[in-house]
């Protein structure tokens, strides 16, 4: 049994956790998208990018002076999420999957 096999299953998407479904309609809020992306310890630029907007459009959405499109609340909304979930895992094991990867590529 390879190392990938044994870390797997504790690495598969996790359920969104209820308090993340109920985020979703209140990130209409600037300031909750704001609170969020500290709260995760993100800079606007590391979210904007994830999310595919620009930090300047972010930092008007965090600023309450622009409004958000239901496909922009929803792409913050996945990148906030995915984020989180990526902080949840050590880089470590990702690190060791990598390895585990590559030794089965040279012995194959």
């Amino acid at each position: 049994m390879h190392l990938f096999e044994i870390l797997l299953p504790k690495l598969q998407p996790q359920p969104i956790e209820a308090s993340w479904a109920a985020l979703l309609p209140t990130l209409t809020d600037g300031a909750v998208v704001r609170k969020t992306r500290r709260d995760l310890r993100l800079s606007q630029s590391e979210l904007a990018k994830e999310s595919g907007i620009s930090q300047q459009l972010l930092a008007l959405i965090e600023a309450g002076q622009r409004r958000m499109t239901q496909a922009v609340m929803h792409r913050i909304w996945r990148s906030l999420w995915n984020l989180h979930q990526a902080q949840k895992t050590p880089p470590a094991v990702e690190l060791l999957i990598r390895l585990d990867h590559d030794l089965d590529a040279v012995t194959l």
